[in-house]
C-alpha cells in the first residue's frame, strides 16, 4: 500500500502560491511578477464512501494536480484498509471551447481514455516573485 500513498512536506515559502485555471486546454499564463511552480489538470474535489467528501478553492494549489489520474484519492478506513470505493466522484473543472462559452451546459457525461484529457480544463500553479511583506 506505501506504494500508493503520496507522502507530501510542508515548507516555508517566502510568497504565496496560487493555482490558475483556463477552462480549455491551453496552459494559462502566470500573472505578471508571478513565476511557474507546476502545471497541471484542474481538480475540484471528491466524494468518499458513506456520501462525505470535500473540496477546495480553486485558487489553492491543491486544485491543480500535476498528473492525471481519474481516481486520485485513496480512501484508508481506522482498521488499515485502504482503496478506491465504487460510489466515490471525482470532479474535475471541464474545458469549454471557445464556441460553446455561452451556451446551455451539456448534460453530465462519463469520459473515457483519451477524451477525458480533452475535456479537463489546465492550470498551472505560481508563485509571487517579490516576498510578502
Amino acid at each position: 500500500i506505501r506504494s500508493m500513498v503520496s507522502r507530501c512536506t510542508v515548507c516555508e515559502a517566502p510568497s504565496r502560491a496560487i493555482s490558475v485555471h483556463s477552462q480549455s486546454g491551453e496552459v494559462p499564463d502566470c500573472p505578471n511578477s508571478w513565476s511557474t511552480v507546476w502545471t497541471g489538470y484542474s481538480f475540484v474535489g471528491q466524494t468518499v464512501q458513506g456520501g462525505e467528501g470535500g473540496g477546495h478553492s480553486l485558487s489553492s494549489p491543491g486544485a491543480c494536480l500535476e498528473n492525471l489520474r481519474t481516481n486520485p484519492v485513496l480512501e484508508c478506513d481506522s482498521h488499515g484498509s485502504c482503496g478506491h470505493h465504487e460510489r466515490s466522484l471525482n470532479f474535475w473543472l471541464r474545458s469549454i471551447h471557445e464556441a460553446g462559452q455561452f451556451t446551455p451546459p451539456t448534460p453530465a457525461q462519463k469520459l473515457e481514455n483519451d477524451a477525458i484529457k480533452n475535456n479537463i480544463s489546465r492550470c498551472r500553479v505560481c508563485r509571487k516573485l517579490e516576498p510578502l511583506s
